[in-house]
Formats: C-alpha cells, structure tokens, sequence
C-alpha cells in the first residue's frame, strides 16, 4: 500500500510524501530555488489525506534544459513526456 494523495496537480513528494512515510532528508529539486516549477509531485489513488490505502501511484518532475517530465509509475513504468498536451494524472493512473 502506498500513501494516499489524491490532488489532481499532484503533491509536493520532497514534503508532503516524505511526512506521510514518516521519512527525513527527503530531496528536493536543486532548481526549485531559482524556479518554483522544478518540483517533484506525487499522485495516487486510495482515500486521500496520506493515509497508507493507495493501490498504485505517479512520481513525476520537470526535466533541466527540456520541456518534458519524467514520469515513475507504481506499475513499473518509466519514462519521458512531453509537457505539451500533459494532463496531471487521475488516481495514481500511469500518463505514459
């Protein structure tokens, strides 16, 4: 099971996912100090508010010096996107 975050926009993995798996020292993008977009989201299915029901889940970021994401799946899948049509996922669903 993983924690439950169901915001469409995603939530911040450096903070909010760390808190809910009770870790520390989590990394947060080098460049989101220059540039608040650069961030590290997380999105998943399950009841929400970080409790630990969540079947599957989506990692993603900004890549440096391109306008893709790169995209972690709990189903295994990872890879590159464009941002250009991108849709935030929906309950932990894989956009790629």
């Amino acid at each position: 099971m993983y924690a439950s975050r169901v915001s469409s926009s995603g939530e911040s993995a450096s903070s909010v996912l760390c808190a809910d798996l009770e870790l520390t020292g989590c990394p947060e993008d080098p460049r989101n100090a220059d540039d608040p977009t650069f961030v590290y989201q997380y999105q998943s299915d399950g009841s929400g508010a970080g409790e630990l029901d969540a079947t599957q889940y989506v990692l993603w970021a900004r890549l440096e010096n391109k306008s893709n994401f790169w995209v972690v799946c709990s189903n295994g899948q990872t890879g590159e996107t464009p941002q250009s049509g991108w849709t935030n996922p929906s309950g932990g669903t894989c956009p790629i």
